[in-house]
């Protein structure tokens, strides 16, 4: 966790997540964009990209990511994904796990920042839902 580690300031990621309930239960997530992510390469920049999990996910079935955005601070994604659940799946206890990384050719990539989601408060129209999230450690 080089390049990222214990800074404050993670940066930025405008995200919109909505939750779907008909005939089947749609969790949708569309990572637009972010700004202010920390340069974690020596040429100050980073290659970004986001990881997606729905929790619990012990074999990580969920995961999700988009492309990498190369030697960019402030990476545009523009990608929806969804995860389709049967009908009458409980969202209790069930979160969004939104990551963003640093991808390295060579070595490990790097934490960048993440953000989480209660999918049981996704549905309540007075929890913010859309536009930008603050990263956190």
């Amino acid at each position: 966790r080089a390049g990222a580690f214990k800074r404050k300031k993670r940066g930025h990621l405008e995200i919109e997540v909505s939750v779907d309930v008909g005939s089947k239960v749609e969790l949708i997530c569309k990572v637009i964009q972010g700004k202010d992510l920390l340069p974690c390469d020596l040429n100050g920049f980073s290659d970004p990209y986001v990881k997606l999990y729905v929790e619990p996910d012990p074999k990580k079935g969920t995961k999700q990511k988009t492309k990498v955005q190369k030697k960019t601070l402030a990476p545009t994604f523009n990608e929806t994904f969804t995860w389709t659940f049967p009908k009458g799946t409980s969202l209790k206890n069930r979160r969004l796990l939104v990551s963003v990384w640093d991808w390295d050719r060579i070595s490990k990539n790097d934490f960048m920042g993440a953000m989480a989601f209660d999918l049981e408060d996704v549905t309540d129209p007075n929890v913010n839902t859309k536009g930008w999230f603050i990263l956190l450690d």
